[in-house]
C-alpha cells in the first residue's frame, strides 16, 4: 500500500473511533517520540505490519491537528486502539520539519 492510500485509510479509520483527544499549546517532536517509545513500542513489535505514524493537517482555525498512533497496514486497523488526536496551537521546529512537505510521517 502506498503512502497516499495509507493516508486515506488512516483518516477514514480515525473518523470512526472515539479518540483520546489531547489539546496543548505546543506539540514537540520529543513528546511524539517518547509516546512511541513508552506506549507504542510493544504494540509495534507484535506485528511487522504495525507502523508508527503521525498524520498532520493545518485546520482552518490555524490550529494543528496531529493524529499519532500505531496502524496495521494489513488489517487497516489500530491495534489496541493505539491512536490519539492531538490539537495544538503550534508545532516545535523538529515536528514542523518532520511534516514540512508531507502529511504522513512513518517512524521506523
Amino acid at each position: 500500500m502506498d503512502d497516499k492510500n495509507i493516508i486515506q485509510v488512516i483518516w477514514d479509520a480515525v473518523k470512526k473511533l472515539a479518540l483520546k483527544v489531547i489539546e496543548m499549546v505546543r506539540l514537540a517532536f520529543a513528546q511524539v517520540v517518547n509516546w512511541f517509545r513508552t506506549v507504542g513500542s510493544r504494540i509495534k513489535a507484535k506485528d511487522k505490519d504495525n507502523i508508527a505514524f503521525t498524520l498532520h493537517r493545518l485546520l482552518e482555525s490555524g490550529e494543528h491537528e496531529t493524529i499519532q498512533g500505531i496502524f496495521n497496514k494489513r488489517t487497516d486497523e489500530f491495534p489496541e486502539d493505539m491512536v490519539r488526536d492531538i490539537t495544538s496551537q503550534e508545532l516545535d521546529a523538529d515536528m514542523a520539519a518532520a511534516h514540512a512537505n508531507k502529511e504522513l510521517v512513518i517512524y521506523e
